[in-house]
């Protein structure tokens, strides 16, 4: 980011560097960047940006967000630049319940076209998905995929 703006040229870049290193796929607008503070049209100008240089290299584009009507517009927005998979985690500020969860990702998997990765990252999202709830969203198609920043100890063997 530049003083609040997408640096496209900077981003150009950085796709440059990557595409001429023979990366297999890309991931765009994870969690280790700025998606967060980007707003819809920054992050579909990303988006773009990214599918026009990035040629035929597969793309998972992060769709997070709070509300749900804003992730499905994300949602929307990164099917028709062309991503091919989603990774999506699930931010919340005030406590889910279990069931507010699983509506969530059924609500927004009916809208999706595309694989989608389910991002448990409670470091950053303040939401653990329970492996019982996991187990449930997992018949959500299409769902098969799911991403640990870092398992926990306690959690591989269930992994």
């Amino acid at each position: 980011m530049h003083q609040q703006n997408f640096d496209e040229k900077a981003f150009i870049r950085i796709l440059a560097r990557l595409t001429d290193a023979g990366v297999d796929s890309l991931g765009i607008l994870g969690s280790t960047g700025s998606y967060a503070y980007l707003s819809r049209e920054q992050r579909r100008r990303v988006v773009q940006v990214a599918k026009a240089h990035a040629g035929s290299i597969p793309m998972m584009v992060g769709v997070g967000a709070i509300a749900t009507n804003e992730v499905l517009r994300l949602v929307e927005d990164a099917q028709e630049a062309g991503a091919d998979a989603l990774l999506l985690p699930m931010m919340s500020y005030q406590p889910l319940s279990a069931e507010e969860i699983f509506a969530f990702y059924e609500e927004v998997c009916r809208h999706v076209s595309v694989p989608v990765c389910l991002y448990d990252n409670p470091r950053t999202t303040h939401v653990m998905l329970a492996d019982e709830l996991q187990g449930r969203i997992a018949p959500c198609r299409p769902l098969p995929r799911l991403k640990f920043p870092a398992c926990p100890r306690h959690r591989r063997a269930n992994v």
